[in-house]
Parts: structure tokens; sequence; C-alpha cells
């Protein structure tokens, strides 16, 4: 209470915005517990091993990094030296979400080198290098 969702708490108030990070998070669970892919969970804090993030399917991380690009970067680069060939990076908080969603930003980076996914949309945008 009180390092999440803050400046929804600032209207809302500790409480409200700490269950409403608690049902996103358990959002963030159902779509992607199912997903037929490696997954990991980055803390930014400390690694909690008894909470919603079942370690049988999601391995555990710690974030290092003095802003959210900097740990997202590192986190890409932890990645790909691990062997992995195509990375989506959500956040915990994306309620209009889904597992299709996912499923699609995975089958588009068979073809291009990156998707961005625009919050609150349900549309993928594929890149490659060369358009830019």
């Amino acid at each position: 209470m009180g390092k999440c969702k803050t400046r929804l708490a600032a209207t809302v108030g500790n409480e409200v915005a700490l269950d409403i990070y608690k049902f996103l998070l358990d959002h963030t669970v159902n779509i992607t517990e199912n997903l037929n892919a490696a997954k990991q969970v980055w803390y930014s804090e400390e690694i909690w091993e008894d909470d919603i993030w079942s370690s049988s399917i999601f391995d555990k991380k710690l974030q290092h990094g003095p802003d959210l690009g900097v740990r997202m970067a590192k986190a890409f680069l932890d990645g790909f030296a691990s062997g992995f060939e195509r990375i989506i990076v959500i956040g915990s908080d994306m309620y209009d979400l889904n597992q299709n969603d996912l499923q699609n930003a995975f089958s588009e980076l068979k073809k291009n080198n990156f998707v961005i996914g625009p919050c609150g949309r349900r549309r993928v945008l594929p890149f490659r290098y060369e358009q830019f």
C-alpha cells in the first residue's frame, strides 16, 4: 500500500488503489499463465516467493536500473542473452490486453523486428527496421 498506483491513490485513496492494482494483477496472471511461452515476472524491489505468480509457471527476476526504461532495457538484454529470440514486455495493469493479443504479438515478431501494442486498444503495430 502506498507504493503502487500512486497517481490514482491521490484521488481514490491508498486502499482503493491497492484493490485496483490487485484486480489488475489477477487479470495479468489469467491472460499469461496458459500462454505457450516462457514467462518471467520482474519485481521492482524484492522477489516474493508466495504470491499470485506461481514459481512453477513464472520465473521470478529482480529489476535493476534508475527508471522504467532502463529496467525494461535490461530485461530485454537479459532475455536475449539467455537465448530468447522473441520477447514481449507488458505492464501488470493492462486490463484491455488478452491472451490473443499476446499470441498475435508473438506471431508478428516472427515476421517483424518489433511490435508496439497501444494501451487500451486491441491492435498490434508491426515494424521492420527498414521502415525507419
